[in-house]
């Protein structure tokens, strides 16, 4: 009696071939799954950065434009108190951080396409105990993303600040 066993050529089952493929089915979702999370991640960190970079840009161009001389604003800001009540004060960046334009209340509600970041800027006569030969603004600088996105469904880093009055 001569029987001879027949081998697959690699030696693989075809239970090892199933077993295979469920780990692999497991296995490649989440690793998709890591990755988009660090995309997503990557993002918010890139626009965080953006965001202080704009606001510090904002806080120390606030002076020159109480003066008249402020890069972005297109006309002098009231002091101390500015951008409540009424027409907002607010500007648009591109996604690299170059400086699109002051926008409308409108726009500012709805939101607009091809730029990545609206700045808001408010300022609030702030009340300070003892004597004050001077008025000291609480200004609000609100950065939010993204721009095209309306109001209420934007994401938004705030930085206060406080400042003193333009000409001291």
């Amino acid at each position: 009696m001569n029987s001879r066993i027949c081998k697959m050529p690699y030696g693989m089952t075809l239970m090892e071939t199933v077993i295979s493929l469920a780990i692999i089915g497991v296995i490649i979702p989440i690793i998709l799954s890591a990755t988009a999370g660090s995309l997503k991640s990557n993002r918010q960190s890139e626009a965080d950065t953006r965001a202080s970079i704009l606001a510090a840009e904002f806080r120390d161009d606030l002076r020159l434009g109480w003066k008249g001389e402020g890069r972005y604003f297109d006309k002098p800001l009231a002091y101390p108190a500015f951008g409540g009540d009424g027409a907002i004060e607010a500007y648009c960046f591109r996604a690299d951080g170059s400086f699109h334009g002051r926008i409308t209340d409108i726009q500012y509600q709805n939101g607009l396409r091809n730029v990545a970041y609206i700045v808001r800027v408010k300022g609030e006569d702030y009340a300070t105990e003892g004597p004050k030969p001077w008025a000291v603004s609480r200004v609000t600088i609100t950065v939010e993303t993204p721009a095209i996105a309306p109001k209420h469904r934007r994401e938004s880093e705030e930085f206060v600040t406080l400042a003193t009055h333009p000409n001291s």
